[in-house]
């Protein structure tokens, strides 16, 4: 009730409630508000949510089944989109707590149900990875293995976050480090989740065995960063720090099952071929440390910059890379990124050139020429004048399930810093077109309470399309009903002690 009463005096305040229409938009950015599903939709590309600016701000949040609502299914109300809780605190038996998240390495790059939609991986908030087998048809999950593990209630598997093959059914991989954590060796792993026993991990390759970078990696890896594979599976990329966590890492690197291992040094500006011939600074190559990398189904590797070890250029700090080449293209980009075939977006873009309001903007372009930006979008529902200040709304973009015409929305879960949002888009779910035509598919709220307390992946909402592109799984508080960190019914947001759990939405 709270809720609703707070709203009511913004939307007194603002004037901009409700279904207020945008005249100088251009059609391809307003449609009439529907929550009614016609019988010609369902999945992408012609899904049934709606595409309208209407701000929705009188709700309530469903009922989720409280501490102990595993397999609750219901329709959230923004478009009528079913959707299932799949964990909650009796997930692991005996590992409770703060509850569950989809990656422990807050990426929402990496794909989390597998090709044939029966799989699931998510994880705990310890980074323990918990697979389940997945019903699309009745939408209700199941633990795997739990005889043969009651103590957590199945199976629980010790890797970084894994990313499912576009290939095999049940077949995942994951990065494995050898050794104690700050003297290991990168591995790269496999798991086949549709074996009747309980999955192993098989070597798929060890980077020991890179001669012309192992003496540098093989026992000093502190830092591993999530695998990520070709749409073959023929090739693999991850990046490692031997000094410190993330952030601190200079070695991407990279295993092609034709090609062997590739590596780029990003402090020296180095590579298996050779120095670097960087577009735009060719003579004087970047030299940084390293955020993540992720290699693209079409096999380039996307490399985001944390901070710069020389005078890099000031407003670049993304970098693609063709492993076995010492190609590397920058341009100047900022907000969170996805990289598709032989495209990839990002949700801020180059703001000088084209025009765009922090940061309700969106931006396509090559990977082979990441600096020639196309608009996707400029003006979103925080744009229109009379809007007091500039919307804050940011999102991590999900583009698992691309094609290979690149031409697949991407997913995103966004968020406001706001628990009652004002605007559309803010604390949804919702599908960017990346076809030209500019819809933007409102399929669901996500209810996080965006409190600054929350863990990385609970105020951001982080989550995983599956590659299909027929479900989205996200991570949420739930507006603190999902029970209180310590077993109780009732979690509470100052101080804040809500629990977690991942949420499976049908995006139909």
């Amino acid at each position: 009730m709270k809720q609703v009463a707070l709203l009511a005096l913004v939307c007194a305040f603002l004037g901009a409630c409700g279904t207020s229409p945008y005249p100088h938009l251009s059609a391809a950015y307003t449609t009439s508000p529907s929550n009614t599903k016609s019988s010609g939709c369902g999945y992408f590309p012609n899904p049934c949510a709606r595409t309208d600016f209407a701000n929705t701000p009188t709700f309530s949040v469903p009922n989720a089944g409280g501490l102990t609502g595993a397999n609750t299914k219901f329709q959230e109300p923004l478009s009528n989109e079913w959707m299932t809780r799949l964990t909650d605190y009796n997930t692991t038996g005996s590992l409770k707590g703060a509850g569950y998240i989809t990656a422990a390495s807050g990426s929402a790059e990496q794909t989390l149900m597998d090709i044939s939609d029966n799989y699931i991986v998510i994880q705990s908030q310890n980074a323990s990875v918990i697979p389940f087998t997945w019903n699309p048809t009745t939408m209700q999950a199941t633990r795997m293995f739990v005889s043969q593990y009651p103590s957590t209630n199945g199976i629980e598997l010790p890797s970084g976050t894994p990313e499912f093959s576009r290939t095999t059914t049940g077949l995942m991989y994951a990065m494995q480090n050898t050794g104690p954590w700050n003297a290991s060796t990168p591995v790269i792993v496999s798991y086949n989740l549709a074996s009747s026993t309980p999955p192993s991990a098989v070597t798929v390759y060890n980077f020991q065995n890179c001669s012309s970078i192992a003496s540098k990696i093989d026992g000093h890896t502190v830092w591993t960063d999530d695998v990520s594979v070709s749409a073959d599976d023929s090739s693999f990329a991850t990046a490692v720090s031997v000094s410190g966590d993330q952030g601190t890492g200079i070695y991407v690197l990279s295993y092609s099952k034709s090609g062997g291992c590739h590596w780029y040094d990003t402090a020296t500006g180095e590579t298996d071929a050779g120095p670097v011939k960087m577009t735009g600074s060719e003579s004087n190559p970047d030299l940084y440390y390293i955020h993540n990398a992720r290699m693209g189904p079409g096999g380039w590797i996307r490399i985001t910059r944390e901070n710069c070890i020389n005078s890099c250029e000031s407003d670049e700090t993304m970098y693609m890379w063709q492993p076995g080449t010492d190609q590397v293209a920058t341009t100047a980009t900022t907000g969170h990124q996805a990289i598709g075939y032989s495209k990839y977006l990002t949700n801020n873009g180059y703001q000088s050139s084209l025009g765009c309001l922090y940061p309700q903007c969106m931006t396509i372009a090559p990977v082979s020429n990441v600096a020639e930006m196309s608009e996707l979008w400029k003006n979103g529902p925080g744009t229109p004048p009379g809007w007091p200040q500039e919307p804050v709304w940011d999102c991590h973009l999900s583009w698992s399930n691309d094609n290979s015409s690149d031409t697949a929305a991407v997913l995103v879960a966004s968020i406001s810093n706001a628990e009652v949002p004002t605007l559309a888009w803010g604390n949804e779910i919702d599908g960017f077109a990346t076809n030209g035509t500019g819809t933007v598919y409102r399929f669901a709220r996500h209810y996080n309470t965006e409190s600054p307390s929350a863990t990385f992946n609970a105020l951001d909402a982080i989550g995983s399309v599956s590659e299909d592109g027929k479900w989205y799984l996200t991570t949420s508080d739930w507006g603190c009903t999902l029970g209180s960190s310590s077993g109780g019914s009732n979690g509470t947001i100052s101080p804040y002690t809500c629990r977690s759990d991942v949420f499976v939405l049908q995006l139909k």
